[in-house]
């Protein structure tokens, strides 16, 4: 069975019953190739159509998709990477995260990224990270933003330790706006707000 949105997926049902996804493209010059995806069970139809346009964008290219393949099995799960990224990502100043910033970081993860946390970076796509924007920022629009800058920051990191060679999922997310109100602070004020700040342990609150 072919897919109507993205052609090059079938699904390929066996004599016993097993039903497979399968990216299905001619190698250049040569046979059919039928890649597999994932059973049913494990691939939703969503994922096996974004992983099918993906190997097409690679066959467009004359890029062989096996290789896509061997790049992401290269690559470390969300989950794992995240724990890095919490364990070794430094600050503006160069001084390893807050305790109470990577609390935040792992409440933000905990909610809405557990789902991904065992499969790879690159399963995790922008239409799913527009999705959790949209979906959070219906009630909460700054939690929305907050997590979107959080899984944008990841994926920068990831860049840079070149475990990840994908586009960053959150990239040009338009963020909600959020209210503000402006009012000078007098003397006192600005004192007590200094010493507040150089006091906050949040990385990201204080930066901000």
């Amino acid at each position: 069975y072919h897919d109507t949105e993205a052609p090059a997926l079938k699904l390929r049902v066996t004599a016993t019953g097993a039903k497979s996804f399968y990216f299905v493209h001619r190698v250049r010059n040569g046979p059919m190739e039928w890649i597999h995806l994932g059973p049913v069970a494990d691939v939703t139809v969503r994922e096996a159509r974004n992983k099918a346009r993906e190997y097409s964008g690679d066959v467009a290219k004359h890029h062989n998709p096996n290789e896509s393949r061997r790049a992401q099995k290269a690559e470390p799960d969300l989950g794992d990477f995240f724990a890095t990224f919490l364990a070794q990502r430094r600050n503006r100043r160069g001084k390893p995260l807050a305790d109470k910033t990577k609390l935040d970081y792992q409440g933000d993860f905990d909610r809405n990224l557990s789902p991904w946390k065992a499969k790879a970076l690159s399963a995790f796509t922008k239409e799913d990270a527009e999705r959790l924007h949209r979906d959070i920022g219906r009630d909460h629009p700054t939690a929305a933003n907050r997590l979107a800058a959080l899984i944008s920051s990841v994926y920068n990191y990831a860049a840079e330790r070149n475990e990840y060679r994908g586009k960053n999922p959150a990239a040009n997310i338009k963020k909600y706006g959020e209210t503000s109100r402006e009012r000078t602070l007098g003397p006192d004020e600005v004192k007590r707000f200094w010493a507040a700040l150089q006091a906050e342990a949040n990385d990201v609150a204080r930066d901000f």
